[in-house]
């Protein structure tokens, strides 16, 4: 009878877990949320999901490596070479469920798939303004601003403005899993305290020579190389929880 309900308890942990898929896409958040920010360390979206970044420069303008850890639990890894095919942009990542994704930039487009047949495209205008859409009939606009020195970009769901085939125009209603004030409580969020530090805690993470030394030493630059040091050198479970404790004291509504 135990061994009966142990097991029925594993299955309902394994059905309503959330999924440890990672996605290139600002965390994996784009037209999820109703609005979302993200910042060179850390992004955040309405439904208070979350993402760190870690990004370790290997050459200075043309390669870097983003280690990523989200609040589903999933850890990913990425390589973002810059000016690889004259003006272009390339990424390449993989996640702990083994999603493998890339994407190409050029002139202010970009494009990407992975292999969960997932597709997306964002194009830029205006230089700080843009908008994108995937392959599962999202639609997101955003805009980038200068935040002490790094760039932040905010976006917003804007997959009401698509009707579905059915519907006539006039049956368009705004989303509304979210309230209004959403978008000015991630601005509070930022100027906390706990923001600053937690920006610095993953900074210096990025400006640490070991883990530099770490990724320049492997024979090969593979995802599975980088998602191992992932997991195994940079999140590791004590730094897990303090970017939980962090993000915690970000969230908090009383502060």
């Amino acid at each position: 009878m135990k061994k009966s309900i142990a097991i029925a308890l594993f299955i309902l942990c394994i059905m309503t877990a959330p999924p440890l898929n990672a996605s290139p896409l600002y965390g994996g958040y784009n037209g999820q949320g109703t609005f979302w920010v993200d910042l060179v360390f850390f992004g955040i979206d309405d439904q208070i999901r979350w993402w760190v970044r870690v990004p370790v420069d290997l050459v200075t303008g043309f390669l870097r490596v983003n280690f990523i850890y989200e609040s589903s639990g999933a850890i990913s890894a990425e390589i973002a070479g810059y000016n690889i095919l004259g003006d272009d942009n390339l990424r390449a990542g993989i996640d702990t469920a083994g999603v493998v994704w890339f994407e190409l930039s050029e002139l202010g487009v970009s494009g990407g798939a992975d292999t969960n047949g997932n597709s997306w495209a964002e194009q830029t205008f205006l230089e700080y303004l843009g908008t994108g859409s995937d392959s599962n009939d999202r639609l997101w606009g955003f805009a980038t601003y200068d935040y002490f020195g790094y760039r932040l970009k905010a976006g917003i769901d804007l997959s009401f403005l698509v009707a579905p085939p059915e519907e006539s125009i006039t049956n368009l209603s705004f989303p509304v899993q979210s309230e209004p004030q959403d978008l000015p409580r991630l601005s509070r969020m930022l100027q906390k305290e706990e923001s600053a530090q937690l920006m610095s805690f993953l900074a210096s993470l990025a400006n640490d020579d070991r883990l530099r030394e770490k990724v320049e030493g492997l024979a090969s630059l593979n995802l599975e190389s980088l998602l191992k040091i992932a997991e195994e050198e940079v999140f590791t479970q004590n730094r897990r929880r303090v970017i939980g404790g962090m993000m915690r004291g970000l969230i908090d509504p009383a502060k």
